[in-house]
């Protein structure tokens, strides 16, 4: 028979042995970028991903339904107002959260002017289809910013 500290033990044993999950994330694929990326305010335009300007991130799925963590990293700077937004697509489609233009990734600081910040979107989608894929990021400025700057890019896809 367990006595009154056991039983304690054992009822909390078992019931973060059931919520903690074996966590694990295999990386499928990783690309970086050391050159400037530029733009400002108006339709959204593809970003380079590497130095020779690659504009996806290929990668390959094993399963139907394999759900995928996207995490893009730059070095970022706005200047003269507003701020950028960056959407992470996977086969030509916005992954999670869905937001469009109401993401502000980084924007010009109070003074008004353009100091670089480190900045991570992170992203999630389920690809429904086994095989290869393409990731890639999207950018515009929002709220009028003249001239924004990402340099120092990543991109990394894991499952």
């Amino acid at each position: 028979m367990l006595n009154f500290r056991s039983r304690i033990a054992l009822v909390a044993l078992t019931a973060t042995a059931g919520v903690v999950p074996n966590a694990k994330a295999d990386i499928l694929a990783f690309i970086s970028r050391t050159v400037p990326s530029v733009g400002g305010a108006g339709p959204f335009i593809t970003l380079p991903l590497n130095d020779t300007n690659a504009t996806f991130l290929p990668f390959t799925t094993t399963q139907a339904n394999q759900k995928v963590a996207i995490t893009f990293n730059a070095e970022c700077k706005v200047q003269d107002g507003g701020y950028v937004t960056v959407v992470i697509n996977v086969d030509g489609k916005p992954t999670d959260p869905k937001s469009g233009n109401n993401f502000a990734f980084c924007s010009t600081n109070s003074g008004n002017t353009a100091e670089p910040i480190a900045v991570v979107r992170q992203a999630f989608t389920t690809v429904t289809t086994v095989g290869s894929h393409q990731a890639a990021v999207t950018a515009t400025g929002v709220n009028g910013p003249a001239h924004w700057q990402l340099d120092d890019t990543s991109l990394l896809v894991q499952n």
